[in-house]
């Protein structure tokens, strides 16, 4: 099994889609897709669902793939397609606060009629839409999956050479597959293989294809749904009240590094600079910070973050890394653990838990001045 994953990752780093550098690329992909579907368009039906005379367009008016009947001329919208390949949906900013991506776009097209997510992973993120007269909500579906099953029954025994590109296509899916299926099965335990002497096998092979941020987003995703039941059922006390924003999570990427971080903001901040405080996790470090309105280097601050970050470190993760300040920004922060996302997670949702516990009884504490 093991040597199966990483012979699908060899094979992958071979692949022509790599060695071009276009493997990664979400735009490559959804390319690929609307290629697929002008040389065959009985797959309008096997993969949308839909019947008549169709065409579509890649990001066309801010739509990864916009799909519109081929009879009218206004390209009136029938299908949206949102095309998540590396990242997960993120959260849009408009005049009414903060949306969700599919919102906005259905809120856009009132007279859509379906909305698609192609995805590699599960989606986390509640796919319901309000207030639109045909798309309650977008349905999530698979690049490995139903998209890889559909074009391997189209293309078998079809050798003409013009459809040779999707045939590599469907080669790259069916590695990936196996790739996607081990990390789905594993959950929150290692993936790390430990073959030729190297326990780091799977990150390895992972930034090779740069698509260690994707792997990252899932397992996170993973850990902050087992946070969130945990709090649900009252597991653990916590105040955690995400609807009145005393505290908010989120799942995000920046460099195409996954990240989860929980944030609440200062009631009483005992600087005039200050506006919330949290925990995050990116880049392999779990960390205490503190979000101001400037980049300014504040001394106030240093002390604050090496005071409560030592706090944190000492009840939650004792005997762990040197306490070290990250670099100043408005974002600035304190390294207080170290564990990689690809290394055993299974107790990492508790821990989190714990250090949100040690935050709220600590609160009084970070409130005033040192």
């Amino acid at each position: 099994m093991k040597k199966d994953i990483i012979k699908a990752f060899e094979n992958l780093i071979d692949h022509p889609f790599t060695i071009i550098q276009m493997s990664d690329r979400e735009k490559f992909h959804t390319g690929l897709l609307q290629y697929a579907l002008k040389e065959y368009p009985q797959l309008y039906k096997l993969i949308f669902d839909i019947d008549g005379e169709f065409k579509s367009e890649l990001e066309f008016k801010s739509i990864d793939l916009y799909i519109y009947e081929s009879s009218t001329n206004k390209k009136k919208p029938y299908v949206l397609v949102e095309s998540k390949f590396k990242t997960g949906l993120h959260f849009s900013k408009t005049k009414n606060g903060e949306v969700k991506q599919i919102q906005k776009y259905a809120d856009k097209y009132k007279g859509a009629s379906k909305g698609y997510l192609i995805s590699l992973f599960p989606e986390s993120e509640n796919l319901k839409i309000n207030d639109h007269e045909f798309i309650k909500e977008y349905k999530n579906i698979s690049f490995t999956g139903n998209i890889l099953t559909v074009l391997e029954s189209i293309l078998e025994g079809d050798s003409k050479e013009e459809y040779l590109l999707l045939d590599l296509w469907v080669s790259y899916l069916k590695e990936l597959k196996i790739i996607i299926d081990f990390i789905k099965q594993q959950q929150l335990e290692s993936l790390n293989l430990n073959i030729y002497n190297n326990n780091k096998d799977f990150e390895y092979y992972s930034d090779k294809l740069k698509l260690s941020g994707l792997f990252e987003n899932y397992r996170l995703n993973l850990i902050n749904e087992e946070i969130n039941e945990a709090i649900k059922q009252e597991k653990k006390v916590i105040c955690f009240k995400k609807k009145n924003y005393e505290y908010f999570s989120r799942i995000d990427n920046t460099r195409g590094n996954a990240l989860l971080h929980y944030e609440k903001k200062f009631k009483n901040p005992p600087h005039e600079d200050f506006i919330s405080y949290g925990i995050q996790w990116q880049t392999d470090k779990i960390k205490f910070y503190i979000r101001s309105k400037n980049k300014k280097v504040n001394k106030i601050r240093d002390e604050y973050l090496s005071k409560f970050g030592k706090m944190l470190q000492d009840k939650v993760f004792p005997n762990g890394i040197d306490l070290k300040l990250n670099p100043n920004g408005k974002f600035k922060s304190i390294s207080i653990h170290e564990h990689s996302m690809f290394d055993d997670l299974t107790e990492i949702p508790n821990k989190i838990i714990e250090l949100l516990n040690c935050l709220e009884d600590i609160k009084t504490s970070i409130n005033k001045n040192i």
